[in-house]
């Protein structure tokens, strides 16, 4: 069964869509709409969202023709993976449903039997070409957002006893992602020690991302909504909001911050 989550979102109808599967945070896809290598749902229609226009569809690929795009093209460009439907999840359930009988039988067919050499080796190739595409990063929770926020939050869970070997089943994609397991630390604002060193200086566990000005209102309303309060320097010190310069640069500070939500 899929997992579905539901966050707002301004640009959607409905104020909210929903996604399956895909872990968080997601990577704002630059120059467009959404998330690379994410298909967003309307919480209501159900409709997908154009990355590139911002229009909402039932069935992408009749429209992908305004862009002069095939969906194989538009699938490579967006990060999503070939076999990726680009239609809403109720039509795609209703598909499943209808042809689930026809594809029993031909597994049933093709029980036992042994595929062909080519047809392995297409496979194999597929698998291999999939391992680095952003849809299937955002599957596994290994986009580079989500790892930094996952190497973030071992930080922040035992400060104390936080060493790198903490990151214990994350160094292949981490190493892969960033190139060493040291600027991943930076990036993520926790410490990293050489062997005979002491830690370094912590930085900000958000000074590094990118975050854009929905982002940081979406961050303020569910701090105030948690808490029931406004928040402090002492909050952003914690970690549990983005640096109050941040705040200050953008809109003013907390308080003119709070007046646009």
């Amino acid at each position: 069964m899929k997992k579905k989550t539901e966050i707002e979102y301004e640009d959607a109808p409905s104020g909210y869509v929903n996604f399956y599967n895909y872990k968080e945070p997601l990577m704002p896809f630059r120059g467009g709409f959404g998330y690379v290598g994410a298909l967003v749902f309307d919480g209501t229609s159900d409709k997908i969202q154009c990355h590139f226009c911002g229009e909402w569809f039932a069935y992408l690929i009749p429209h992908l023709r305004e862009h002069s795009m095939r969906a194989s093209e538009y699938k490579e460009k967006v990060g999503l993976l070939q076999s990726t439907a680009l239609i809403s999840e109720k039509a795609r359930e209703k598909l499943i449903a209808s042809g689930l009988d026809k594809r029993l039988q031909n597994l049933r067919s093709q029980k036992g039997k042994k595929r062909p050499f080519k047809t392995r080796q297409k496979i194999s190739a597929t698998l291999k070409a999939n391992k680095d595409k952003e849809e299937h990063l955002n599957l596994k929770g290994n986009c580079p957002a989500q790892l930094l926020d996952r190497i973030q939050k071992k930080y922040q869970a035992d400060v104390k006893g936080w060493r790198v070997h903490s990151l214990k089943g994350m160094r292949e994609s981490i190493i892969r992602t960033f190139g060493s397991v040291k600027e991943a630390c930076r990036l993520a604002g926790v410490p990293y020690r050489e062997p005979g060193q002491h830690w370094t200086k912590v930085a900000h566990p958000m000074v590094a991302i990118n975050f854009t000005d929905r982002q940081l209102l979406d961050l303020l309303r569910k701090f105030e909504k948690n808490n029931g309060r406004a928040p402090s320097y002492s909050d952003c010190k914690r970690g549990l909001l983005p640096p109050l310069k941040l705040y200050t640069k953008r809109f003013g500070g907390f308080k003119k911050a709070l007046k646009l939500i």
